[in-house]
């Protein structure tokens, strides 16, 4: 609206000029132009001066007017920024704070993070970026090192929704473990094996079972994320597989998985933990290339066609120490793509990380 005021106020300015003109300075005057067509220079004249004044001599402010961006729209750009830089560094155990805001997606920021220059800090960011500066895909990925206490995590889309697949049942399992030991849940023969085809063979039946069935369906899952703060992982109403979550999301339930006594007792751990380690070969892919040793889940989904959802979540280690690391992507154009560019951040995270 502003724009096209300023262009009715020009207009109107270019009226008043040609009046003018014609008024005053035109040579002959009322002779050449006749009686006729003076008076309607003169009309139109006063017409525009009046006008002018209306809208363009009164309102000067009006004419000065810039068109800034508005507070939402600047707000989203710079969480955007600021999300989407390269590898934070985070000293210390995250927690749950008021955050930064939302994005558009509303994916809450609510970690508080305390930044600290490491020489891997610098070394992952070149790493990581040199991997995807070919790629179209979306990359949101988190390390944890435990020896260090140290988090290490890097996105190029901030803003993206990134969808779980089959990496959600990891936390099937972990609410699974948590109600046997509050005593809600009594563990049969069944569900052994319901719990070793959910991870090792990544079968969806009996993830199903075990979420209707067993755990007391997907609000089960929004309750656990709600314990463990993760804030940007939400169960969705009618399909496990389309959980959304972000990578920090995913460490904050591996770390109580493989580094806290007090979460789970030691039964529960090794329960998740051994099954994560004997994974079938078909799933052998992802987080665990060249590891020396891995405990892993993977999950893959292709919503939309060309647009691969590949997922790679777990532990990695060698004699010396060991990190979790979750690697999530979307906009991948086929399922070898993805699997690829998981693999190549992989690698690199390990020849960086591990001694």
């Amino acid at each position: 609206m502003a724009l096209l005021g300023n262009i009715f106020r020009l207009f109107l300015l270019i009226i008043l000029v040609i009046d003018i003109y014609g008024l005053f300075f035109f040579k002959g005057g009322f002779k050449r132009w006749g009686k006729k067509h003076y008076r309607i220079l003169l009309w139109t004249g006063f017409l525009a001066v009046f006008l002018a004044g209306s809208f363009w001599l009164w309102p000067l402010i009006g004419v000065m007017e810039v068109s800034a961006p508005s507070i939402e729209n600047s707000s989203k750009k710079d969480t955007a920024t600021l999300n989407s830089s390269a590898v934070t560094d985070f000293s210390g155990i995250l927690t749950e704070s008021s955050g930064d805001g939302t994005n558009e997606n509303n994916q809450k920021q609510s970690d508080t993070i305390v930044t600290q220059q490491t020489a891997e800090n610098k070394t992952l960011t070149a790493a990581w970026e040199n991997v995807i500066q070919d790629s179209d895909a979306f990359i949101d990925i988190a390390v944890y090192q435990p020896e260090t206490n140290l988090y290490f995590h890097y996105t190029n889309a901030a803003q993206n929704q990134f969808y779980t697949a089959s990496i959600v049942k990891v936390a099937v399992i972990t609410e699974f473990m948590r109600q046997v030991e509050a005593g809600t849940l009594t563990m049969t023969a069944d569900d052994e094996t319901m719990l070793s085809e959910m991870i090792e063979e990544s079968d969806n039946d009996a993830t199903t079972y075990l979420v209707e069935e067993r755990i007391g369906g997907l609000s089960a899952l929004d309750s656990l994320f709600q314990e463990l703060s993760m804030t940007n992982s939400y169960a969705d109403t009618d399909a496990w597989g389309i959980t959304t979550t972000s990578s920090i999301d995913q460490l904050k339930l591996l770390n109580k998985i493989f580094y806290d006594p007090d979460f789970l007792n030691t039964d529960s751990q090794t329960a998740i933990i051994s099954r994560m380690e004997n994974i079938d070969v078909d799933q052998n892919w992802g987080i665990s290339v060249e590891a020396p040793y891995f405990a892993l889940k993977d999950g893959w989904l292709d919503l939309t066609p060309d647009c691969w959802i590949i997922n790679s979540i777990g532990q990695v280690a060698s004699d010396a120490n060991s990190f979790t690391i979750a690697i999530l992507t979307d906009q991948n154009a086929t399922f070898s793509e993805g699997v690829d560019l998981v693999e190549e951040l992989a690698k690199t995270t390990e020849k960086i990380l591990l001694k």
